[in-house]
């Protein structure tokens, strides 16, 4: 979906800044302009065009840093700390694997899990990078009275 995309959000806020640029000078064209509140104005102006610029890269930086790679038993089994990778696409696409299938063929699929109970099992997924991230993730799969998988997310460790 389109409102998803975070080019469009950051597009529609640089369409918005300028048109409430523009509507604050032909408001201040009415007035008698000062050279001082002119002066003001393009300061706040370069101010306003520098923090949205700030903000743009700190989103990109934050939003864009890992990759979303396709699911892969091998690399799921091989490289613990970098399965939040993997997981957008197997919570996303490839639900199949984990939903209705026992606890034995998800511990087959997905290997050992860091814990489980008799309703849940949790998997470590890492540290997924973003700004103040110092809890790891886990892909909690919850399961009925059958021992079958009925729903599975993913969850900060706390």
């Amino acid at each position: 979906m389109i409102y998803n995309n975070g080019k469009f959000i950051l597009a529609i806020g640089f369409i918005l800044s300028i048109v409430f640029i523009g509507w604050y000078l032909k408001k201040k064209k009415k007035k008698k302009i000062s050279w001082k509140s002119l002066t003001y104005s393009g300061h706040m102006f370069f101010v306003g065009v520098i923090i949205y610029v700030l903000y743009a890269l700190c989103y990109y930086t934050v939003a864009n840093y890992y990759p979303n790679r396709e699911f892969k038993k091998e690399d799921w089994l091989g490289n613990i700390e970098e399965r939040y990778e993997l997981c957008n696409d197997l919570v996303k696409k490839k639900k199949d694997l984990l939903l209705d299938r026992s606890e034995s063929e998800i511990i087959d699929q997905l290997g050992l899990p860091l814990y489980r109970n008799d309703s849940t099992i949790h998997y470590y997924l890492g540290i997924t990078p973003s700004f103040f991230a110092i809890d790891p993730e886990l892909l909690v799969i919850q399961l009925n009275e059958n021992g079958e998988c009925i729903n599975f997310y993913r969850k900060r460790q706390s």
